[in-house]
């Protein structure tokens, strides 16, 4: 964190809504998540970003109006150059998303690059030995000259004129699709009905 950049600290009420105060916060302005610290006992969460002052405070507004719809916010605090002494508060061991990003110890020994070079090998040796066997199948013809008749096909001696109910109370027609308290232009017998 360099003197230039602010600091937003967002404390809110259990970790479902510091996640969306993160999410709503990161996603709203240009600005850096240095992650969320548990606090002991009470449930609450406390999440904080860094970024341009600007972009900060808008990250704040937008964190804590979408936490305050999950929970409630309990503080909101925007430094805008905080001291450089602060940053161990900030950066403290009970910061859980700085922990994730730091440098492995010194004492800590990567894995070798024979070893991993070896693993490659393995697996690549392993993927030419594999055989495909290539099998022709023969097509299938399908003879569509006797065509079934559809299921839901209906033949015409079979149909009866189908009753209709009228509904417009001014023609009476089955056909007519204007019902009762529809405009009379609606009708398809609107001119030639007498009055």
């Amino acid at each position: 964190m360099s003197n230039a950049e602010a600091l937003g600290i967002m404390e809110v009420v259990g970790l479902p809504a510091a996640i969306e105060c993160a999410d709503a916060a990161v996603k709203a302005a240009n600005v850096r998540l240095i992650g969320y610290e548990l606090t002991k006992g009470v449930g609450w969460v406390t999440v904080k970003v860094a970024g341009n002052i600007g972009a900060v405070q808008s990250a704040i507004a937008a964190g804590t109006v979408a936490a305050s719809r999950i929970t409630s916010v309990v503080g909101v605090l925007l430094l805008p150059r905080p001291h450089e002494e602060i940053k161990e508060m900030i950066y403290s061991p009970d910061n859980v998303y700085y922990q994730k990003t730091t440098k492995p110890e010194k004492g800590a020994v990567a894995e070798e690059p024979e070893v991993v070079a070896e693993i490659l090998s393995e697996k690549t040796h392993a993927i030419e030995t594999e055989i495909v066997e290539i099998v022709e199948v023969e097509p299938v013809l399908i003879d569509l000259s006797d065509k079934p008749e559809p299921v839901n096909a209906i033949s015409s001696s079979d149909s009866k004129p189908a009753t209709r109910k009228a509904t417009c109370n001014l023609c009476g027609d089955p056909i007519c699709p204007r019902g009762k308290g529809d405009p009379h232009k609606d009708c398809i017998h609107y001119g030639e009905v007498e009055r």
